[in-house]
């Protein structure tokens, strides 16, 4: 799995979601949207593409420790903006999906986000479009004088 998505730290398969079920994969993120990149990736991949749920975490959480990656789920998420589900090949013996060999599949981000950037140069206009308000503003009191 490594080979193909080398950002994977350590993946978990607790025996509790029969091994395929669920998926807990740990990366060393190094940018936005790299948790869908890895959960679309073990999706295409061999035997993991019949993975029903993918939880993606940081690095630095132990995927062996249900209680950490839960406390990271609970607190890490949107869940409009972390979750993504995705339509395709299931398991046979998954008597939960809407046909046999194709259902459903869910995906979360549970890794930490980055603060908003603003672009220097849109920032700068921003910045400029003010002062030129202000000035706007300040001819125009004048001129009422």
């Amino acid at each position: 799995m490594r080979l193909t998505l080398p950002e994977i730290v350590d993946v978990c398969l607790p025996p509790e979601a029969v091994f395929h079920n669920l998926m807990i994969v740990s990366i060393r993120k190094s940018y936005a949207g790299h948790a869908r990149k890895v959960m679309n990736g073990i999706w295409a991949m061999g035997q993991a593409m019949f993975t029903k749920c993918v939880i993606v975490v940081d690095e630095d959480c132990d995927v062996q420790n249900l209680a950490e990656v839960t406390l990271r789920v609970a607190n890490n998420i949107d869940p409009e903006r972390d979750i993504q589900f995705t339509l395709g090949p299931v398991d046979t013996l998954d008597h939960a999906s809407r046909m046999p060999n194709y259902g459903s599949k869910m995906g979360i981000d549970a890794t930490r986000k980055w603060a908003r950037r603003v672009h220097a140069a849109v920032a700068a206009d921003a910045e400029d479009g003010a002062q030129r308000g202000r000035e706007g503003r300040r001819d125009l009191e004048e001129a009422g004088d």
